[in-house]
This record gives structure tokens, sequence and C-alpha cells, in this order.
């Protein structure tokens, strides 16, 4: 079991990353850099904050945004404490939930949903391995 959560975590990990740099550079691969641009202009049209409250975004800030955050989660999933996960693999779930909602509202093909749809059952899984996980046992420096 402990080999499944890290493979798991790993996948999170490095999906949430890779993500985040390819939104947040155009050092590693420009191409896909240009192609999330693309995809976040149609993305600011449609997000639930234009629809629902009428609120304009800018496309390239709201891409860059998203990468920190994406960043961010990659990062607490590696190292945070138990809640700390927990809370990163929430708000992943949220950023995959939005993410589809998008995609859907657009009407895009429906393999395109496969990458987000992949991460939030690892996410769920994730959420499950870590909640049930027992209690870390304490530190020699705790006991003493």
């Amino acid at each position: 079991m402990f080999k499944f959560r890290r493979l798991i975590t790993g996948l999170l990990v490095v999906m949430f990353c890779m993500a985040s740099v390819v939104k947040l550079t155009d050092q590693i691969d420009n191409n896909a850099h240009q192609i999330m641009k693309k995809e976040f202009s149609r993305f600011a049209k449609v997000n639930p904050l234009t629809l629902l409250f009428k609120v304009s975004l800018d496309p390239v800030k709201f891409m860059k945004g998203y990468g920190i955050i994406e960043g961010i989660i990659g990062v607490l999933l590696l190292i945070g404490t138990k809640p700390v996960r927990l809370m990163a693999s929430f708000a992943g779930l949220v950023i995959m939930g939005t993410t589809l909602q998008m995609l859907i509202v657009l009407g895009d093909p429906k393999f395109t949903l496969i990458p987000a749809s992949f991460a939030s059952i690892c996410l769920l899984l994730n959420i499950y391995l870590v909640a049930t996980r027992p209690e870390e046992p304490e530190t020699r420096e705790k006991m003493e």
C-alpha cells in the first residue's frame, strides 16, 4: 500500500508541476506555452467568474494564476503534512473541476476531458489513501 500511495502522489506531483511550468514560462517548451495561451484566451470567456459574476479576466494573468496555484499544489502534495496534503488534494479537485467545466462549456471533444478526469480520479484516490493512513509514530525527540 505504501508503494501505491507513493506512486499516486508522484504522478500528481509530476502532473501539477509540469502543468505549472508550461503555464508560467516559455523557456521549457515554447510550443506548449503558446497553445496554453490560446486555450486560456478561450477559458477566460467561460470560467465560473465570468459566467456567474460577469467578471472579465485577462487570459495571460488567468493562465499565470492557474500555473502558480498548480505549482503550489504540486509542492504541497510532495512535502506537506497529512492535513496539508489533504487540503492540497481538495484544492486540486477544485482546479480540475473548473477545468472540466470550462472544457464542457466550450464544447471541446470528449477526449480533451481525459487528462483532467484522470487527475481528478488520482486526487480522489490520494485523498482516500492519505485520510486512511495511520498516524506517523512519534520521533525519538518527541518521546524524550
